[in-house]
């Protein structure tokens, strides 16, 4: 007796939510963790002896230990299989959180942060790969915008979340806190996650070699472009270099007979827009509007933490609150027309944070921050899902990386020139060493705002049917 096809429909449907949900989990603990150290610092450099700039080094081999291993993530799930790798990455993270908590010793720390960065990097890559390959297109819109509600959550809840754990449990509880929800993940992964097959290919040692020295090299310029004084022409140098060692990267993989990451995704305009031009435009402003509203709110108009986080918890709500009605809106407007309104009005509310000053009341601060997350939501969605409108399988491992990658180096461009920008005002204004002043924050927000403006003109080149896969139009 034939199915009937509602029937297989509906059951498709559920089985993509639940595969949204278990990344959902991989994801939440990621960002949690990312975000719930910063508040515990202070007492981990205690339980040390040091301070905590030598504590901020667990945070920046994280990063460099993540961007190294990113550019086998596609290699290394054809090789071993989705969720095997999936599955062994969670574990992995969850086990080293614990030996992060059991650390008797900073160079154990920082050992067992940068092994857990390696795995932070997998588990995300491949749960990205997993939500691409396993739903068919017509139900990635609705997927993707389960499986990253809890990436909005988490930097919400982190900070004072890592702070009121470290007062009351110790720092060694803000590591624990991975393990239950790493269990669960694990479970869920091996109970309802289907096998998925591999791909045997050689293993391009000279293209992983050059692409990790390329982030490696960028990641930690614009790192050591964020600090003052003769950091910042060292981290300019060694960026610099990043870029010679990428262009050198790029070359190979487009002579490569099997390339550890393949460039045909950009031969899609759909991916070319999304991923290559729009989003890294889209991630700078963003970046630079979380790290500097706190400075903004903190060091020039003296609201405490607490207000600030607030603020910033205003955006986060406008993002999760516009999930609720995001698929029925792209599917009645379209990718093309719901992305150059939705990122108008995101670029007009940034460079409106820049009218914050001194007379401004909250409740108004609140309303722009809240604004502006709405207009977020459809923009980050938009594009994470229309990026893979029309990859093929075959090339979803390296579409899914090189989108990782492309993330990771906004978000740190967006730091660094934020401070830049700020360090710059501040001269200008009064010489070297002056002290930041709310105009100068208001610069680097205005400027930077304007950044996402730029992204514009390709999603207007865009067919008006792009993405027609993923919204049953």
């Amino acid at each position: 007796m034939a199915s009937n096809p509602a029937d297989t429909a509906q059951q498709n449907e559920r089985r993509a939510i639940i595969i949204a949900m278990i990344v959902a989990i991989a994801a939440f603990m990621q960002m949690l963790d990312s975000t719930i150290i910063s508040t515990a610092i202070p007492g981990i450099a205690r339980s040390f002896h040091t301070d905590a700039v030598m504590i901020g080094s667990g945070v920046v081999v994280y990063v460099l230990a993540a961007s190294i291993v990113i550019p086998a993530c596609a290699w290394l799930s054809d090789r071993v299989g989705g969720k095997r790798l999936f599955v062994w990455s969670v574990a992995g993270f969850t086990l080293l959180s614990m030996l992060c908590g059991l650390s008797p010793n900073l160079p154990a720390f920082i050992a067992a942060r940068a092994a857990q960065g390696v795995t932070g990097a997998l588990m995300s890559a491949s749960g990205q790969l997993i939500l691409v390959n396993s739903v068919d297109r017509a139900s990635l819109l609705k997927v993707m915008n389960i499986s990253t509600a809890p990436m909005l959550v988490a930097p919400a809840l982190g900070p004072p979340l890592g702070g009121l754990i470290t007062d009351t449990l110790g720092w060694s509880w803000v590591f624990y806190l991975n393990l239950p929800v790493g269990a669960l993940g694990v479970c869920a992964a091996l109970w309802f996650l289907d096998a998925t097959p591999t791909r045997q290919r050689p293993f391009d040692l000279t293209g992983f070699l050059l692409n990790a020295s390329t982030l490696c090299a960028l990641l930690l310029g614009l790192e050591q472009m964020s600090r003052e004084g003769r950091f910042l022409w060292a981290g300019g140098g060694v960026a610099v270099a990043g870029l010679v060692l990428g262009i050198l990267a790029i070359r190979h993989m487009k002579r490569a007979e099997h390339p550890i990451l393949s460039l045909a995704p950009f031969a899609h305009q759909t991916y070319r827009v999304a991923s290559g031009i729009t989003l890294p435009l889209v991630r700078i402003p963003i970046g630079a509007l979380l790290f500097a509203v706190p400075i903004l709110l903190q060091v020039c108009l003296g609201y405490s933490a607490f207000w600030s986080g607030v603020a910033l918890f205003g955006h986060a709500a406008g993002d999760l609150l516009m999930k609720l009605v995001m698929t029925r809106t792209i599917r009645k407007f379209g990718y093309r027309s719901t992305l150059l309104v939705a990122l108008t009005l995101m670029a007009t509310g940034l460079c409106a944070t820049a009218l914050i000053g001194a007379q401004t009341p909250f409740a108004a601060i609140l309303a722009l921050m809240f604004a502006s997350g709405c207009a977020r939501s459809f923009v980050m969605t938009g594009l994470n899902t229309l990026a893979y409108a029309d990859i093929k399988r075959e090339d979803a491992g390296s579409a899914v990386t090189v989108s990782q990658v492309v993330m990771q180096l906004a978000a740190a461009l967006s730091v660094s020139m934020t401070v830049l920008l700020i360090q710059a005002s501040g001269f200008l204004r009064a010489g070297a060493g002056a002290p930041i002043q709310a105009a100068d924050v208001q610069l680097a927000l205005l400027v930077l705002g304007g950044v996402g403006f730029l992204g514009l003109p390709s999603l207007w080149k865009l067919p008006r049917n792009a993405g027609h896969q993923l919204t049953s139009r």
